[in-house]
């Protein structure tokens, strides 16, 4: 029996329009809230509000009943407990990865416990933002948020192997001023994947040095995982309105133009050679995919992925091929879901949590 998806609930969190964070689902229960307003706790199986409390800050990561927090205001990490206490706060802006935090102020480059809040290494380093950690090495990029330079950071020999300009040598190379800086994403050791708007980039964790280079229009967040990239590939503009005013009658007219909806694509890229594995064009699924579709970066499940849009559409893609196995068009914009136990969890700007719960197979 082919997969199908259902609305198994929906649980009113606050009066919408809202931009609700996360959620962040634990094991029995489910954090969401509202940036520089609340953190709610949620029963998982119930939905009934369990607690409220003020918080001005990003909800970061769940760990087992606890969950993570960075306040950008107070500009400090904090871990709460499943009764809303703080279990400790530390200052400075950290990174989660794999139960490790990673704190670099003051010439110093800290490595931190989760858990505990407790630092478990310390050695000098240059400033920077940590911004991937990924088979052993530490990318930095400049305190303010911009992307240039980069420094790498060998975490076992505890040293800075390379830094470098890599927007310049993106745009020297490729001719991409990647005007929304640089991200990156990657599953394969050795290498990581830059992402500007307009190019998909392999970098080497050993030097810094360019791999594959693959011209692809990603505006947003990317996958990847056991060494493929996914990704909906959609045009770097969005719906743009010239608005003309006529001296004469006074009329004011509003012309919108849109780009073409022939690039909307699935798009599955090799991350070890940067080939394309499968580019399906999405016009052919029906209205709702020839207009502008802004999706969200997308939610890997065991056998799909799901993309969540800012029109409220979701849609469900098979991993292996790309096909698309389902599509529904909620009431209000959906947000990027979280995956748990074949069950995705949608916060929804109309202020609920909507759960879609997946039958006939795995998700």
């Amino acid at each position: 029996m082919p997969i199908t998806l259902r609305e198994a609930g929906a649980f009113k969190v606050v009066r919408g329009p809202v931009v609700l964070q996360g959620p962040v689902v634990t094991r029995a229960s489910i954090f969401t809230g509202e940036w520089g307003e609340f953190l709610a706790r949620l029963d998982k199986r119930s939905g009934r509000q369990i607690w409220r409390k003020r918080m001005s800050g990003h909800i970061w990561s769940a760990h087992g009943d606890k969950v993570l927090i960075y306040s950008g205001n107070a500009k400090e990490t904090q871990l709460w407990n499943e009764d809303g206490e703080i279990i400790w706060r530390r200052s400075g802006r950290l990174g989660p990865e794999s139960g490790r935090l990673f704190d670099n102020a003051k010439g110093q480059l800290r490595t931190i416990d989760v858990l505990t809040g407790q630092v478990i290494d310390e050695f000098e380093c240059p400033p920077g933002r940590p911004n991937l950690m990924h088979d052993g090495v530490l990318l930095l990029t400049n305190q303010d948020g911009s992307i240039a330079p980069v420094q790498a950071v060998d975490l076992s020999r505890r040293a800075v192997v390379w830094q470098k300009d890599l927007t310049s040598d993106v745009k020297e190379r490729y001719g991409d001023a990647c005007p929304r800086g640089l991200s990156f994403l990657a599953s394969l050791p050795g290498r990581v994947v830059a992402k500007s708007g307009q190019h998909l980039v392999a970098v080497s964790l050993v030097d810094g040095g360019f791999g594959w280079g693959l011209p692809l229009s990603v505006p947003y967040v990317t996958m990847a995982r056991e060494g493929r990239i996914y990704t909906w590939s959609a045009p770097s503009d969005g719906t743009s309105t010239r608005v003309t005013f006529d001296l004469d009658s006074g009329q004011t007219v509003r012309e919108t133009s849109a780009p073409s909806a022939s690039e909307n694509r699935l798009v599955i890229v090799d991350e070890a050679s940067g080939q394309i594995v499968v580019d399906r064009p999405l016009a052919s699924y029906g209205p709702a995919f020839r207009g502008v579709q802004e999706a969200y970066g997308g939610t890997l499940c065991k056998e799909h992925v799901v993309f969540t849009t800012r029109s409220g559409m979701m849609a469900v893609f098979r991993l292996w091929d790309g096909e698309l196995v389902w599509q529904h068009q909620h009431r209000d914009q959906l947000f990027s879901p979280a995956f748990e136990e074949n069950r995705l969890y949608v916060a929804c700007a109309d202020g609920t949590l909507v759960i879609i719960e997946a039958e006939g197979g795995e998700l």
